[in-house]
């Protein structure tokens, strides 16, 4: 019963516009809603993707000012033949547990100085997760640990064929990184830069479990076989069941709200080349050493032992990143591609035990100038995530994807450019036939198919003075 609450630990996977790593968002700006491969990028956003190759600007002030919406829908399918006792629901083993994920403002801003050789450079944005996920109905674990309560108690000799629960969790994930740098431009074609990158992250969780019932046949104790308190049955059985006496507890309310907070710099190092239309860089995000510490108000309790100890620390290392860019300007024509490897092995965080290599990104895109004015652009990313799926959590799980985007820039006047986009992010499913269902007692099998969900979209301002 345990595992009930720790799967909350999980919580901590990303929600909200990620396009990136588990623990990384690469989606920094309304620009990269168009054209995803932005390592080449000469644009204000050029902060985060291409540090370097803001020493290639004309001498000036840039400013870049984004603002995103993103919805993100994480659904996990059920099937466990214990679910079909729910005394709520149509009489089937099979159930479809939703997390709706809104986030409805995602803000970053770019800001870079260039004089003859050095640019400095410095922006905001939010490096990981950017919203909440609610679960109304909470999850598989939670009600697949239910679940198992009328299984145990046929067989103590007592017919149970009902249960049912009040279940709510939600969690709120936001890394706020403020980052600062500057470029040299050593020749006419390369250039390199240095930055720092504090990385302030938030994560709120909150949620209860509630009203644990049950319907055991038992000529004392519930003579009509009705819906009961668990926790009621179990403190009446104890003295003819002793065994029963920790159940008391266990399906006793639980109410859960703390506060995580971690603070970790990442140094970041990249280099530029740009040469008769030609355009490459290569940028290094060294690993990020975090550990996130609980401020606790309400905490779960079993027979004593606290789940989220105020004061306690868990680990949350951002993983390094290496990224390679290329593109070519073809007259209004730009091709670009990109290669993005996170090294997931060697982090320690909440998806440690999950990973089994290292995740690698590859994308294509492309812009046109239709006109002295207007800019069209499209991309395409494939995200290769190497996880095991029966190491998966409801809360903890993440997915190989293809995103597509796609979105327009129109040059307002010499000094202001607008920018509109759209992504739309497709995940594959991941199936886990677990032959023991989430460690249950009784030792049934059971299936979860894991899924998301995901669209982002946003405008933008890019200043230049």
């Amino acid at each position: 019963m345990k595992k009930l609450i720790l799967v909350i630990l999980l919580i901590g996977a990303a929600f909200g516009a990620n396009a990136g790593g588990l623990l990384t968002n690469t989606n920094q700006s309304v620009a990269f809603l168009r054209n995803m491969a932005r390592g080449t990028s000469l644009s204000p956003d050029a902060v985060y993707f291409n540090p370097a190759g803001t020493a290639f600007f004309d001498k000036g002030w840039y400013i870049g000012i984004n603002v995103q919406q993103a919805t993100q829908r994480r659904i996990t399918y059920s099937s466990f033949a214990p679910f079909a006792m729910n005394a709520n629901g149509n009489g089937t083993q099979d159930r479809d547990f939703v997390g709706k994920a809104f986030s409805p403002v995602i803000p970053s801003i770019h800001l870079v100085w260039k004089t003859e050789r050095v640019a400095l450079m410095g922006s905001f944005a939010v490096g990981g997760g950017g919203g909440s996920a609610t679960y109304n109905n909470g999850l598989a674990s939670f009600e697949s640990l239910v679940a198992q309560i009328p299984v145990l108690l046929q067989n103590y000799g007592l017919p149970t064929s009902q249960y049912s629960a009040d279940m709510y969790i939600k969690g709120t994930t936001y890394t706020f990184a403020f980052q600062v740098g500057a470029a040299f431009k050593f020749t006419d074609w390369l250039s390199a830069a240095l930055q720092i990158r504090a990385n302030f992250a938030y994560q709120r969780y909150e949620g209860y479990l509630h009203n644990i019932m049950i319907n055991p046949q038992h000529p004392l104790l519930n003579p009509t076989g009705a819906l009961m308190p668990a926790s009621k049955f179990f403190e009446m059985a104890a003295q003819a069941y002793p065994a029963f006496e920790e159940f008391v507890a266990l399906t006793s309310d639980k109410d859960l709200h703390t506060v995580q907070r971690g603070v970790a710099i990442t140094p970041v190092i990249s280099l530029c080349f740009m040469k008769d239309g030609w355009m490459a860089s290569a940028k290094y995000e060294a690993k990020s050493h975090m550990k996130l510490k609980n401020h606790t108000t309400k905490d779960v309790q079993f027979t004593g032992d606290s789940m989220f100890p105020d004061g306690a620390e868990t680990e949350a290392d951002i993983p390094a990143i290496l990224s390679l860019a290329a593109s070519r300007q073809l007259g209004p024509v730009k091709l670009a591609a990109q290669w993005n490897h996170y090294f997931d092995k060697d982090a320690k965080n909440s998806f440690s035990e999950t990973v089994t290599g290292d995740t690698n990104e590859y994308i294509f895109g492309t812009e046109w100038d239709i006109t002295k004015r207007f800019l069209a652009g499209t991309s395409v990313q494939i995200t290769k995530k190497r996880l095991d799926p029966l190491k998966y959590s409801d809360m903890g799980f993440d997915c190989s994807s293809v995103s597509w985007g796609l979105g327009v820039s129109y040059q307002i006047s010499k000094k202001l450019r607008l920018n509109a986009s759209w992504m739309k992010t497709f995940y594959d499913k991941v199936t886990e036939n677990a032959p023991t269902y989430n460690g249950n007692l009784a030792g049934l099998p059971g299936t979860n198919v894991y899924y998301r969900k995901s669209m982002c979209y946003g405008v933008g301002i890019d200043i230049t003075l």
